[in-house]
């Protein structure tokens, strides 16, 4: 039972740890996305001033148009990275999960052959018990037989001496 108790323990520990960790990893991941979102954002505002640097002929009504049209993309590109996240965190869960699970297997398959081998154990303690009781059993059905010889020596030696 104690034994039993122990790998519960050990078990909610490392639930707990993973489940720790994997809220760790989604702070991580939330912040990442924040940064890209902030160099990405930087990044289209630097291409924007290239263009108009490059370009002087471009005015600032197709930049407005071209920066409305990009603004307009922004949520669903928005959308696109944070499914494209979650799905990653919602990956990284479930192979978190399967390493869990993987442990647990080995651990049920060890406690499974510790019972067989104890049930071996078992089994061949009670063909030794077997084994110690015939042999107890034997010397009395010795001693049993001695006094039998003896009794037979006995009457075979008074049914002698009677008919002699």
């Amino acid at each position: 039972m104690e034994e039993k108790e122990l790998i519960s323990q050990e078990l909610q520990q490392l639930h707990k740890l993973v489940t720790k960790l994997a809220m760790e990893i989604a702070v991580k991941n939330m912040r990442l996305f924040h940064m890209t979102l902030k160099s990405v954002v930087l990044e289209k505002w630097k291409l924007i001033m290239m263009l108009l640097v490059k370009e002087p002929h471009v005015s600032l009504t197709e930049v407005a148009k071209s920066l409305a049209t990009r603004k307009r993309l922004q949520p669903a590109l928005l959308n696109i990275e944070k499914t494209r996240l979650e799905l990653e965190y919602q990956r990284e869960q479930i192979e978190l999960r399967t390493n869990e699970i993987d442990k647990r297997e080995i651990q049920i398959k060890s406690e499974h052959e510790k019972l067989e081998s104890l049930m071996r154990e078992i089994e061949d303690g009670g063909d030794d018990l077997q084994c110690l009781e015939t042999l107890n059993q034997t010397p009395i059905s010795k001693e049993h037989n001695a006094e039998l010889q003896e009794a037979r020596k006995a009457l075979i030696r008074t049914l002698f001496a009677r008919t002699t």
